[in-house]
């Protein structure tokens, strides 16, 4: 879990395909039943990925709690996601709709497969696909009510 107190994300490696992968949130985003979601699922693919099934070594993945960062590190590979933790500006003024993620990848020094660099594809995932959510259904229906 990373965040600035207005925009969150769960970061994890996946470890069945090795790819980067973000729940992201926002704190002023609801569903109809003025329950917080998710906004969606940002996925990266890196070639090589970061994760293996069976691998035993190699691997690090690090919560950095003094300015909520995670750093993935491989034998090949850096990886830092962060927020950013002030308000981006708009005119000089503090601009709280907008909230700023930040991705860097870096071949570790001497990496011999990473020579000629690194394959990364980017795709968003939504998190919702209906329409509505039985989130919150019970905290926000009226008494008699079976169904909306």
């Amino acid at each position: 879990p990373i965040g600035n107190g207005d925009v969150t994300s769960g970061v994890w490696v996946d470890g069945i395909t090795g790819d980067l992968r973000m729940y992201i949130s926002k704190s002023d985003v609801f569903d109809e039943n003025s329950q917080p979601v998710k906004t969606g699922v940002l996925r990266l693919s890196f070639d090589p990925p970061l994760f293996q099934a069976g691998q035993t070594s190699g691997f690090e993945q690090t919560l950095v709690l003094s300015n909520s960062t995670v750093i993935v590190k491989t034998k090949d590979l850096e990886v830092k996601v962060w927020v950013e933790l002030n308000a981006p500006h708009r005119d000089g003024v503090a601009h709280r709709d907008a909230g700023i993620m930040h991705v860097t990848a870096a071949a570790v020094p001497g990496a011999p497969q990473l020579l000629g660099g690194f394959g990364l594809k980017v795709s968003l995932e939504p998190y919702r696909k209906e329409e509505k959510t039985t989130l919150g259904r019970g905290f926000c229906a009226l008494p008699g009510l079976s169904s909306w």
